[in-house]
């Protein structure tokens, strides 16, 4: 049997360009505050749209993934450009400050994707070394990849917390390892599932896409997660068009859809899921039963019992969307 080697000294929470996790796909993650902001005027442009500068000032709280140059409790200036449409009207996206209005006072966690290195040139060669990361640097587009109130570095923590316990796991880890490892990460959401919001919801389905989703007991712990009541909203949202898209993905069998649609469609039963059952039926769910446009499979196969199927009709005939429709139909059928 293989044994885990404990983590090396040199463990850093992983950066994975392109990654559906914002977490895992920036280079830079870090905690400020605003300690001021001094916009200029709007003036018009000959674009036909209103233009000002933003300076502000921050303090940089914490760094928790990525180099910066500053250390904890520092202050730094940044200034950027914001763009609007006359009369405050909003047609089209002009850039990543134009549409936010940061609070003075407000902490942030900030996500950015810039450079990890560089290489500088001497006599003797060339050589690698760590960059001297400059904030405002990375708070100026192209860079800023979001930002987030401060209370979301939770979903951080959890996420480098998980991440370290994946990464012991899998040092020497084979596949039946690496099934175990991703169901502890599941069973791990579950518990502190009345608390993940967004960030730790798409870490998550990031590191659930590397497992088998079709069925067995991954999606079973996923659905776990979907069903439960107190589950917080983005994390059951992410997680349930998640499952549906990648179970679909990996080829899954009709019935084994159809299990997999069944259970999704207890959502019926919770008032405030009902919602989310729409949207699902919407898209991931609608894609899940249908594969160019023909079902997969008999709506018994997903809800053996008639009063269910009908009551599950009646809710999405009051939704009045075509594909709503269409999967009523399925399930009267």
């Amino acid at each position: 049997m293989n044994n885990p080697r404990p983590p090396s000294t040199e463990w850093r929470f992983p950066r994975e360009p392109g990654s559906e996790s914002d977490l895992l796909a920036a280079s830079h993650i870090f905690t400020v505050t605003l300690l001021k902001q001094s916009p200029t005027a709007w003036l018009p442009q000959p674009d036909g749209l209103e233009h000002r500068e933003l300076a502000m000032v921050f303090r940089l709280e914490a760094i928790l993934k990525g180099g910066i140059r500053l250390a904890p409790g520092q202050e730094f200036s940044v200034a950027v450009p914001q763009v609007r449409e006359p009369g405050d009207m909003v047609s089209d996206y002009h850039g990543f400050w134009s549409h936010l209005k940061p609070a003075t006072g407000e902490k942030y966690l900030v996500l950015a994707s810039g450079s990890t290195g560089h290489v500088i040139g001497n006599a003797t060669g060339i050589r690698a070394e760590d960059a001297a990361e400059d904030p405002a640097a990375l708070l100026k587009e192209p860079t800023i990849r979001s930002l987030h109130p401060a209370v979301e570095r939770s979903d951080f923590d959890f996420a480098e917390a998980e991440e370290k316990a994946l990464h012991v796991r899998l040092v020497d880890g084979d596949s039946h390892q690496h099934a175990v490892a991703l169901l502890d990460l599941a069973k791990a959401a579950y518990r502190e599932r009345g608390k993940l919001g967004v960030l730790a919801a798409s870490y998550l389905m990031a590191r659930m896409a590397t497992g088998e989703l079709r069925e067995g007991a991954l999606p079973g712990a996923l659905l776990d997660i979907i069903l439960a009541p107190d589950t917080s909203p983005d994390l059951r949202n992410l997680t349930a068009t998640g499952l549906c898209d990648k179970a679909k993905d990996q080829g899954a069998t009709p019935k084994q859809r159809a299990l997999l649609a069944g259970a999704i469609f207890r959502l019926d039963a919770n008032p405030s899921t009902a919602e989310l059952l729409k949207e699902l039926v919407d898209a991931e769910l609608y894609n899940l039963i249908f594969e160019e446009d023909a079902p997969l499979f008999h709506a018994s196969e997903a809800i053996p019992d008639k009063g269910r199927r009908a009551k599950a009709a009646a809710l999405l005939k009051g939704f009045e969307e075509e594909q709503t429709d269409v999967v009523a139909a399925w399930l009267d059928r």
